[in-house]
């Protein structure tokens, strides 16, 4: 558990292996800022062979803050791959892979990436720094929350998971495609905005 500022949970070249923890795998919790979690394998063997899960979230960002979250490999987790939650802000999520169609296609319990608790100005993906969201049981990505904004989604690639690539959502476990509407007023989690038709 990560409370405090300036830290790399890293192993330089060689991945560090968590898994198998009786709740989540990493936890960057209140206080913490400007951390980096760089190259683990966060409920997988190092073999990728094998599924060890974490009995919780494989990482979760509990009202952190401009922490940057890059090149890990999150499978095989009993719930969703990272939760970002609690007003977090800011934080950098890049080329991660989020369950796998690769390693034996072990993916996580939950949906890949779920942000909630009104988390805001979050930035996952990007050009050349996709994240692979993958052979998930729930959505890709799943957003749930009228305070929950602003959280940029971008060049990622998301498939075969068991929800929608990207859930908008007022209920906790997903509530389907979301209807267009006239101008695009409602309200909701990224205020319900429109797919492209």
């Amino acid at each position: 558990r990560v409370y405090s500022r300036r830290n790399q949970l890293s192993n330089g070249g060689t991945l560090n292996v968590i898994s198998g923890n009786v709740t989540g795998g990493i936890y960057l919790g209140p206080g913490a800022s400007r951390n980096s979690v760089f190259a683990n394998l966060v409920g997988i063997n190092s073999s990728f062979t094998q599924g060890v899960a974490n009995g919780g979230p494989g990482i979760v960002v509990d009202g952190a803050s401009e922490n940057t979250i890059g090149g890990n490999y999150v499978a095989g987790n009993t719930a969703d791959g990272i939760v970002i939650t609690n007003s977090a802000q800011g934080n950098v999520i890049q080329s991660n892979r989020f369950g796998s169609l690769d390693f034996a296609g072990i993916g996580n319990g939950g949906s890949g990436i779920r942000i909630d608790g009104g988390a805001s100005g979050n930035f996952l993906g990007g050009v050349g720094a996709r994240n692979t969201i993958q052979n998930n049981a729930g959505a890709g990505v799943l957003v749930i929350g009228e305070t929950t904004l602003g959280n940029r989604i971008s060049h990622n690639w998301i498939e075969s998971n068991g929800g929608l690539e990207i859930d908008l959502s007022l209920t906790d476990s997903g509530d389907g495609v979301t209807t267009n509407d006239a101008n695009d007023v409602d309200e909701g989690p990224h205020r319900q905005q429109n797919y492209p038709v």
